[in-house]
């Protein structure tokens, strides 16, 4: 199978992930059956039994956590990143949450302490560090909205 097929459905990616590890090792990783890896590797038109394949759910949590904590879901986003050794960029600007420059550099000293402090912190994991890596850069990104004044 292609990449252009299997992106067609998240079950079609699913399958091709059975077939890449084996609907054994597969089973084992996800804790259940081989016929329940079967059915969600289905595709649900041509097979009614098809589930709701991982990769579905995943992005089902990732949008409901997005909508909750933006944060926490691109550190989520990150660390699926990083398995495949690149990282989570994300592809749009954010916008001021302050009415001037002035306002929106003040803005940023929290974030930066909090990084600063994270960072210091040799008890910090991965994840909490990419987030207020990205908090920080976020708060950052917000200096340069044309918006402002």
């Amino acid at each position: 199978m292609t990449l252009s097929v299997a992106t067609e459905h998240p079950s079609d990616l699913f399958r091709q992930a059975v077939q890449s590890v084996t609907a054994t090792v597969m089973a084992d990783l996800i804790s259940c059956g081989k016929t329940h890896v079967y059915k969600q590797a289905a595709h649900p038109d041509r097979n009614g039994e098809a589930r709701i394949s991982f990769i579905e759910k995943a992005e089902r949590m990732l949008t409901a956590i997005m909508i909750k904590n933006p944060v926490l879901a691109q550190t989520i986003a990150d660390r699926f990143c990083r398995i495949c050794g690149g990282k989570f960029v994300r592809n749009t600007p954010v916008a001021a949450d302050k009415s001037t420059l002035a306002e929106e550099l003040l803005d940023n000293l929290p974030a930066l302490s909090y990084y600063t402090e994270i960072m210091k912190d040799p008890a910090a994991t991965i994840e909490r560090k990419q987030a207020a890596k990205r908090a920080l850069l976020d708060e950052i990104e917000q200096d340069f909205d044309k918006s402002l004044a």
